[in-house]
């Protein structure tokens, strides 16, 4: 298809070259322009057949690679010629950045092959494949304040007769927030001792109806960090000397996959400790996933 006036793409590579890739027409001096853009996902569906039913019935879908295709061209200089293929160097992987002008979203891949570069007077035209194996786009990181302590201190400073406040916490032990991708997706859980300690801190996931607890006593500022994807979970305790252990030995879930991913749309995330619940802070980071992003 081709590659809408809306929009910018921009491709990094692991060592850090990177190249802005524009449509031919956007007049700016783009180090490169794209005229034909290919996005293709694959799809694996899995259908049964019931003996009491009329057709098939779809069980499963899942997705398989993306590969896309970028045909352009580049000005026919020496230096836009080796920034393009510093930048596309087939050996390396990098990420492909989509610019719809409101928000970024990010893909990693890796090129196919090298890229096929044609010299014509005075453009060299180009052609480049590149696979996603992971086929969803990435969008901006959001992060969502389930519990915190907030400052109350101001200055200039008069001590009032009946005293002071130097902070509060939110005084509803649950937060909800929307997952505005196509999927669900992973995320990172922080769990912080802002001060004393927390006894037993857990979460819960209200839509879900399920609950883990952390059968361990935080420290101050002592941390747990629960970071997830859809396809690995890991937890660690972060101590106050730098060091660090694994927070599995402590964890009681009923089920940690279906936990620590957001669903699709309303979350809703409580948390509770045994003593000291005021002390506890709750911060949900997460990237929204998405199947389609390109014009």
């Amino acid at each position: 298809m081709l590659f809408g006036i809306r929009g910018s793409l921009e491709y990094a590579n692991a060592a850090g070259y990177s190249i802005s890739l524009k449509p031919v027409l956007d007049f700016s001096n783009a180090t490169a322009q794209i005229s034909m853009l290919t996005d293709s996902l694959a799809t694996d569906m899995q259908k049964e057949k019931s003996a009491t039913r009329h057709g098939e019935i779809l069980s499963r879908l899942s997705l398989g690679v993306r590969n896309i295709e970028l045909t352009g061209f580049i000005n026919n200089n020496k230096t836009a010629i080796e920034n393009f293929i510093k930048a596309f160097n087939p050996a390396l992987t990098g990420i492909l950045t989509y610019n719809d002008g409101y928000k970024k979203y990010d893909l990693n891949c890796l090129m196919n092959a090298k890229a096929e570069l044609s010299p014509n007077g005075a453009v060299t035209g180009f052609n480049l494949a590149l696979s996603a194996l992971f086929p969803l786009w990435q969008g901006e990181e959001h992060t969502e304040d389930i519990a915190h302590i907030e400052d109350r201190w101001e200055w200039p400073w008069a001590f009032p007769e009946n005293g002071f406040i130097f902070g509060s916490v939110h005084g509803n032990l649950k937060h909800s927030f929307y997952n505005l991708g196509d999927v669900e997706t992973g995320a990172i859980y922080r769990l912080y001792c802002a001060q004393g300690s927390v006894t037993n801190p857990c979460l819960t996931q209200v839509e879900q109806n399920s609950r883990i607890k952390f059968n361990y006593t935080l420290q101050e500022r002592e941390e747990l960090l629960i970071t997830s994807t859809p396809v690995t979970v890991s937890a660690f305790i972060k101590h106050v000397d730098g060091t660090q252990e694994s927070a599995i030995p402590y964890l009681i879930y009923d089920d940690a996959r279906s936990f620590f991913l957001l669903d699709v749309g309303l979350n809703t995330i409580a948390y509770d400790a045994d003593e000291n619940v005021l002390n506890l802070q709750v911060f949900v980071n997460y990237s929204p996933l998405y199947v389609e992003v390109l014009p």
